[in-house]
């Protein structure tokens, strides 16, 4: 249950950009992602492909700013390897310097806020676009892109015809089966907790102070970066719960998602930021 709010934001200062860059961690310069989208046109004259693809709500709220040609960086939700929602778009040059990652750099075309979509454009060599030059407008696509992209032009390295994906984010690693003390998950989580990640190599400390109803949780979390507000919830040993920070601008959202121990004093799991997963620990203080 990732759901991100992002604004347009002005160019990120060197350290937050190292705590939040989208670089899959341990990722091989030849290693490749796929991401689904909706075929909007191919030009054989300009050697171009345009799609359509889906966005989160906060991206929803701002790329209707954006005028036609402006340069973006797309950073899609992986799915194990796969992804078809856009997560953030900000202007190309607020993620100059990150180049490897869910990443795709594009033109933008328009966007459709009533149908939370986004449609770019992107240069295509000339073996996709025989690949593509024969579907119609609004069939699926499945697009082949290396992990690393260095430059302001994307490289695509194959493309076909797909059904419309239907990709929901892993589960949370759990070393214990879904259940077990389900008490665990729907109370006794209120109080401080620190939580430690280690995000594209940049060890990161937060504290969280949970308020619970029920399988309701708010909250704050305190960082360096400044103080947010929490919202999640909790149930079946299980936890989900997400914060927002906002950096020179840049709405960049925090989402997890658990497991708490039987004791109810620790969790562990995965963190989603600005990209990239990462496993979390939390213990309470």
């Amino acid at each position: 249950m990732i759901r991100t709010l992002v604004r347009p934001a002005a160019p990120l200062a060197g350290a937050a950009a190292a705590v939040f860059a989208t670089s899959l961690l341990g990722a091989q310069a030849t290693r490749s992602y796929t991401w689904y989208a909706e075929l909007v046109s191919v030009d054989r004259s300009a050697k171009t492909l345009t799609a359509k693809a889906l966005v989160r709500d906060a991206v929803n709220s701002y790329v209707s700013g954006y005028k036609p040609g402006d340069k973006l960086m797309l950073t899609w939700v992986p799915v194990k390897g796969e992804a078809d929602t856009v997560i953030y778009a900000p202007r190309y040059e607020v993620m100059k310097g990150i180049d490897e990652g869910y990443i795709l750099p594009v033109e933008f075309v328009s966007a459709d806020r009533e149908n939370r979509t986004l449609t770019f454009r992107s240069p295509i060599p000339d073996l996709l676009i025989e690949s593509l030059a024969s579907l119609q407008p609004g069939r699926w696509i499945k697009v082949t892109s290396p992990l690393q992209q260095p430059r302001e032009t994307a490289t695509l390295v194959s493309a076909a015809a797909a059904e419309r994906p239907d990709l929901k984010p892993p589960p949370p690693r759990s070393g214990r089966a879904r259940g077990q003390n389900a008490a665990a998950g729907t109370a006794g989580l209120a109080g401080t907790w620190t939580i430690t990640a280690t995000l594209d190599g940049n060890p990161a400390t937060t504290d969280c102070t949970v308020v619970q109803e029920g399988s309701t949780l708010t909250g704050t979390c305190t960082s360096r970066l400044g103080q947010s507000s929490l919202a999640g919830a909790a149930a079946d040993g299980q936890v989900t719960f997400q914060y927002r920070v906002n950096v020179n601008g840049a709405d960049l959202e925090f989402s997890y998602a658990g497991t708490i121990e039987p004791n109810g004093r620790a969790m562990k799991g995965t963190v989603t930021a600005f990209g990239s997963t990462s496993d979390f620990s939390a213990v309470r203080k």
